[in-house]
This record gives structure tokens, C-alpha cells and sequence, in this order.
């Protein structure tokens, strides 16, 4: 329940959910602001409809009587449910037991998920989780792939010899290598 108050910060983009809008005014703050618009009447809480005058095409969302924030049906349930309802009120009107909680649960879950028998830790190289350094590896070799096969075959001969670039073949992309000019 309190790590859903972690939607104080950010906003859905219809080009990556298909939702639209930030659950806050203050997007970047993290804050129990979240909870307060949930309770706050004055939202008037609707299904949208509409999105810059016409009409909303995308998934079933909920917006305030502006149109300028959202909730998802996820978010409005723990409104309509007394047992959930409880919180909300408690952490709309308790910033710091929100925070509390928050660090709480939020760190249990971390350990669950380092899993793996470690204990709750994760698996590093150095200081480094291994799971961010073999993503780093597979995100820098994807740059160095798309440079070979997007930038390079566009360049001309002279532009890969100033490169200090060399292409084995005669032609095409294949055996381009670097090296040092002739």
C-alpha cells in the first residue's frame, strides 16, 4: 500500500502505456501528495473522456475535474475499499508515517528481490550489481552495433580514411576497421 504513494513522483506518456498525465502537480518531488488527491474531494474524480478536445481513445484512466492530473482504476480502488481507505487517510494526513512506511516496505522488498540465496544481496562486480554492469555491456555494444550499422555505411571513403579508418573489401561495410591513416 505505501509503495503505491511512489506515484507522487512521475507521469504515464501515452507513447509508453497508453495512459496520459502525472498523478501530482509536483511530478519531481517525492511527497505524500498522492494520497491527499486521492481523498481530495475538490478532484472530482472522473473516467476520462476527452484529451485536448477530443475524444479520449486511449485505456479507461480517471482525471480531476481539470483534466490536468490522473489515477488509474488501480489508484481509485484503494479508495473505494475500507480497508485501503484507512491508509490513504492515514498517509494523506501523516506525511512522515507515510515516509516511514515507505522506506520500510520499499527496502523488504529489495531484499526479496536480491533473492538468490545471498541473503538479499546482490550479486556485484566491485560496487556494481551485476545485473546493471552486464546491462551497461549489452547497452554499449548495441551504440558501437548501431554505429557500424547506421552511421558508418552513410560516410564516404574519404570520410572513413580521415576516421583513420580502413575497409578491406574495396566496397560496402563489412571489413571496415580502425586504424592508423596511411
Amino acid at each position: 500500500m505505501a509503495l503505491s504513494g511512489a506515484h507522487a513522483v512521475g507521469r504515464c506518456h501515452t507513447d509508453r502505456s497508453g495512459y496520459w498525465g502525472p498523478w501530482t502537480y509536483g511530478e519531481t518531488t517525492f511527497s505524500n501528495d498522492y494520497f491527499c488527491r486521492l481523498v481530495d474531494a475538490s478532484e472530482g474524480w472522473a473516467p476520462k473522456t476527452q484529451h485536448k478536445g477530443k475524444r479520449w481513445t486511449g485505456p479507461p484512466q480517471f482525471v480531476n475535474s481539470k483534466g490536468d492530473l490522473m489515477m488509474l482504476h488501480t489508484d481509485m480502488a484503494l479508495t473505494w475499499d475500507e480497508d485501503f481507505k484507512k491508509w490513504v487517510d492515514i498517509y494523506a494526513n501523516d506525511e512522515e508515517r507515510y515516509f516511514k512506511d515507505f522506506a520500510k516496505y520499499y527496502q523488504r522488498k529489495k531484499k526479496k528481490k536480491g533473492g538468490g540465496g545471498g541473503g538479499g544481496r546482490e550479486r556485484c562486480i566491485g560496487d556494481v550489481p551485476v545485473g546493471a554492469a552486464l546491462g551497461f555491456f549489452v547497452f554499449s555494444c548495441l551504440i558501437v552495433i548501431s554505429f557500424f550499422l547506421c552511421f558508418l555505411p552513410k560516410m564516404s571513403v574519404l570520410e572513413l580514411n580521415e576516421l583513420g579508418c580502413k575497409n578491406l573489401n574495396g566496397g560496402g561495410r563489412a571489413f571496415v576497421f580502425f586504424g592508423p591513416k596511411d
